[in-house]
């Protein structure tokens, strides 16, 4: 599962905002209750 979001620096930054492509992986444990979310820059995936 493929994801994407967009940063502008914050309230007020003169940054130009910019969209960074994430790669986010799930996994449940049904037993546990226990939710694994892996979150890695697109570019570094």
């Amino acid at each position: 599962m493929a994801g994407g979001g967009w940063t502008d620096g914050g309230a007020g930054s003169d940054e130009v905002a910019r969209c960074v492509a994430h790669a986010v992986d799930f996994e449940a444990d049904y037993e546990s209750g226990d939710l694994t979310i892996t979150v890695e820059r697109a570019d570094e995936s």
